[in-house]
């Protein structure tokens, strides 16, 4: 589910893969196929946060280069990513 935070920042609110579909690349799709939808629409940065106790969600997204900005709402890790320099590389 994404949901808009600013004018050009697009944030994911839920992504979740099934235990046995992790580590196929599934997750790094889902993520560059939104990636690229959202930036068409003129988003330059997206947005996810995850539970701090989640250690595969906080590698896998850092391995794609989300940077922590902060926390969100609900005290837990905010990432964001930089949609030109992701799609460019």
């Amino acid at each position: 589910m994404l949901e808009k935070q600013a004018e050009t920042i697009a944030e994911i609110q839920h992504l979740l893969i099934k235990p046995g579909k992790q580590v196929q690349g599934i997750g790094r799709q889902t993520v560059l196929l939104i990636a690229n939808e959202v930036f068409e629409q003129g988003y330059t940065h997206l947005r996810v946060a995850h539970n701090p106790e989640a250690d595969r969600a906080q590698a896998f997204y850092y391995a794609l280069g989300f940077k922590v900005i902060g926390k969100d709402y609900d005290d837990e890790p905010l990432l964001e990513l930089d949609l030109e320099s992701f799609l460019s590389r």
